[in-house]
């Protein structure tokens, strides 16, 4: 059995997230809105059986993304996936609530078009701990919204995302793209078609794609995604 402390690690695309246990990454509060594992290890089941220990983990999640954005009705923002990611054999769930922000702050690249109520209800009902909806939310779209999502309800109901120039951004970090001076004048050239967001998105998911990846003798490639291998 390797010793975990000796192998290399990494914070960037080496699969850590999917490894179980108390502690682990998966464990940390950035996360817990995390979903689809069993369709990873659907996927590395059949790998396996086809040619095992080719495939890693990591490199799993990166086409998986990619074609989960396409299946959803996105096929132009499809993008050539680079491979050749190697999994990473430490999973630390304080590594992920330092260098991940909340979902309050920061939700991904949510092309698909949806959020969830227990993401937003802060902005509807009690934004900064005012007792008072976000101001920077156009009054109609509050009252719109606070009917998908009560303020009590324990049901999460799913929310479309909306237009940002007109106050009508559904999360926050949104709705600052458009009202900061710096990334205005983008959001509005992204609206007018002149900047072509397919093509900026895949450009972009490629290069977080490849960030502090493990290649050649690092890391390992699981056997089992939920585990690192003895």
């Amino acid at each position: 059995m390797n010793d975990s402390s000796s192998l290399p690690r990494a914070k960037g695309c080496d699969a850590s997230i999917l490894i179980d246990g108390s502690g682990t990454e998966k464990t940390a509060p950035p996360n817990l809105s995390v979903r689809g594992y069993d369709l990873i290890d659907q996927a590395k089941t059949q790998l396996e059986r086809a040619c095992p220990g080719v495939v890693s983990c990591a490199d799993i999640i990166a086409i998986a993304t990619r074609d989960a954005v396409v299946l959803g009705g996105g096929t132009q923002y499809t993008y050539a996936v680079q491979t050749g990611r190697r999994d990473g054999n430490i999973s630390l769930a304080s590594d992920a609530s330092k260098n991940l922000p909340g979902a309050s702050l920061f939700a991904g690249a949510h092309t698909v078009g949806i959020t969830h109520c227990s993401f937003i209800r802060n902005r509807l009902y009690n934004y900064n701990g005012t007792g008072k909806p976000d101001p920077d939310m156009d009054p109609a779209f509050v009252a719109m919204l606070r009917k998908r999502c009560p303020q009590t309800s324990a049901v999460d109901n799913s929310v479309f995302l909306d237009n940002l120039l007109a106050k009508r951004g559904v999360l926050k970090v949104d709705q600052n793209l458009a009202m900061d001076a710096a990334t205005n004048g983008t959001v509005k050239s992204l609206a007018s078609g002149s900047l072509s967001f397919p093509s900026l998105f895949g450009n972009a998911m490629v290069k977080m794609g490849s960030i502090q990846v493990l290649t050649g003798a690092q890391g390992q490639i699981r056997k089992s995604c939920r585990a690192v291998n003895k």
